[in-house]
C-alpha cells in the first residue's frame, strides 16, 4: 500500500470514528450512563477546543521526529548500500571510527548513570524513574544520529552540515505519513479518554 492510500485509509477511518464518538458520547450521556460525559456539551466543547493543541504535546511525538531524523542518518550515510571494493576499505574505517565514538558516548553516559550518587540517577540512586530513564529513548535516539554522522563524514558521504541536515530532513520527510498519523491518532485517543473515563 501506497503512503497516499495509506493516508487515504486512516483518513477516513478516523473521520468515521470521530463521528461515531461524537454520537455514541451525545446518547450514552443522554441516556445518562455514568461515567460518560459528552463532547457537544458546553463543557466538552470547552474540553475540545481547550485540549486541541496541547492534547499533540506528548513524549511520543518527541521520539517520533528524533527516530526519524536517527533513520535520515543512517540512510543517508549509505552504510547499508554496497559499493566497490575501493570504497569498501573507506566503509570499513568509517564504521571503527563510527564505532569508537559511538563506544565514547556510551561511556559517558554510564559515568553519568552508574557510578554512585551518579548526576542522572532518581533521588533514591536507582535508575527506574531517574532522569536517565525518562531520555532513555532519545539518548538512543541521539548516539544513532551520532554513528550516522560520524560514519558518513568519515566515508565522505557527508561533506558539510548541510549534509548532515538535509540527512535528518529526509528522514523527516520519509517518515510524514507516520507523523500525519499521529496528529490525527492522537486526539481521537485523547477525546475517547475524555468520554469514557
Amino acid at each position: 500500500m501506497t503512503s497516499r492510500k495509506f493516508l487515504t485509509v486512516v483518513t477516513v477511518i478516523i473521520m468515521v470514528a470521530w463521528c461515531l464518538l461524537v454520537l455514541s458520547s451525545w446518547l450514552l450521556s443522554a441516556m445518562m450512563v455514568e461515567g460518560v460525559r459528552s463532547l457537544l456539551t458546553g463543557e466538552g466543547l470547552r474540553w475540545l477546543f481547550g485540549n486541541m493543541a496541547y492534547g499533540l504535546l506528548s513524549p511520543l511525538l518527541v521520539w517520533l521526529l528524533m527516530a526519524a531524523m536517527a533513520w535520515g542518518c543512517l540512510k543517508e550515510c549509505r552504510i547499508f548500500a554496497s559499493n566497490d571494493n575501493a570504497s569498501n576499505r573507506r566503509k570499513s574505517v568509517a564504521f571503527r571510527v563510527a564505532a569508537l565514538f559511538t563506544l565514547a558516548y556510551v561511556a559517558v553516559i554510564a559515568l553519568l548513570t552508574l557510578l554512585p550518587h551518579a548526576v542522572l540517577l532518581s533521588p533514591t540512586g536507582t535508575l527506574w524513574h531517574s532522569p536517565f530513564s525518562r531520555a532513555l529513548l532519545p539518548l538512543t535516539f541521539l548516539g544513532t544520529m551520532l554513528f550516522g554522522v560520524v560514519y558518513g563524514l568519515v566515508a565522505r558521504t557527508f561533506t558539510s552540515l548541510h549534509d548532515i541536515i538535509e540527512a535528518m530532513l529526509n528522514g523527516l520527510r520519509s517518515t510524514a505519513p507516520l507523523l500525519f498519523a499521529y496528529m490525527l491518532l492522537m486526539p481521537l485517543a485523547l477525546a475517547l479518554r475524555y468520554v469514557f473515563c
